[in-house]
């Protein structure tokens, strides 16, 4: 199985850049399903939400999306999809609700100083 880094990832999602989103494409499709991991996950997430502007409503269909796809396989999706599902109606970033679903699955509790974080299940506020 081949993988993905967040850079190809963004290319396909936005095609800003025509020449390498045509590359990617042609990768992808030569070597489908590609794995995206938590790290690729978040970092595209966030550069969708922040470089990109898209809004949560987008990025959630955008998530949703590649989770149904039989062009992705996302790791630990069933994570994943906890994770999205508590975006949907959290003001946390998905990257802290992701972090707080996998140490959980693991039999921890996450300790944050973020209070935004300290909000989500799984995680305790170090105040």
């Amino acid at each position: 199985m081949k993988a993905l880094d967040t850079n190809v990832l963004v290319r396909l999602l936005t095609r800003d850049d025509e020449a390498q989103a045509k590359k990617a494409y042609a990768y992808v499709k030569k070597n489908q399903p590609v794995l995206i991991n938590h790290i690729v996950l978040c970092e595209t997430m966030w550069v969708l939400a922040k470089l990109y502007e898209h809004t949560k409503t987008e990025i959630v269909k955008i998530l949703d999306n590649m989770l149904l796809s039989d062009i992705f396989v996302i790791a630990e999706n069933d994570i994943v999809w906890a994770a999205l599902n508590e975006f949907q109606n959290h003001t946390a970033e998905f990257s802290d609700i992701l972090i707080g679903h996998i140490n959980h699955k693991n039999n921890a509790i996450t300790a944050t100083f973020d209070k935004k974080a300290a909000r989500i299940r799984y995680f305790e506020h170090l105040a």
